[in-house]
């Protein structure tokens, strides 16, 4: 998990870099912003290549956990549109109401694969 070049650094500390990169996991997951996650971070140690380095790590594992969880989320929305469609084509061939799965299913599809789309790009 730690980069190569920290552990060239003569002063290398890694009990303060793991408990700065558990911090800014924690503050990027609750919704703070970088800067203010770096400015936490400096209170805590002086070391600004170590503040860095644990932000930019914290930040890469915060986004793909969200991008994991958005192409989960757009995997299902695609399925409801793809089920709504299917329902709507079979009721539609066997003079049944299309309504709700047209507008039901293919709406909260749509809606759901949105939200994944949100996640991703973050």
């Amino acid at each position: 998990m730690l980069l190569k070049p920290l552990h060239r650094m003569k002063n290398f500390d890694e009990e303060t870099y793991n408990e700065l990169h558990a911090m800014a996991k924690a503050l990027l997951q609750d919704g703070h912003e970088t800067d203010d996650v770096k400015q936490r971070l400096l209170e805590r140690s002086n070391d600004i290549i170590l503040v860095t380095t644990a932000v930019k790590e914290a930040k890469n594992e915060h986004y793909k956990k969200l991008s994991a969880q958005g192409r989960t989320y757009i995997a299902i929305g695609g399925l409801s549109i793809l089920l709504g469609f299917l329902i709507t084509c079979i009721n539609f061939h066997a003079n049944k109401s299309v309504e709700y799965a047209m507008f039901g299913l293919t709406s909260v599809g749509i809606v759901i694969l949105f939200f994944g789309l949100f996640k991703i790009i973050g």
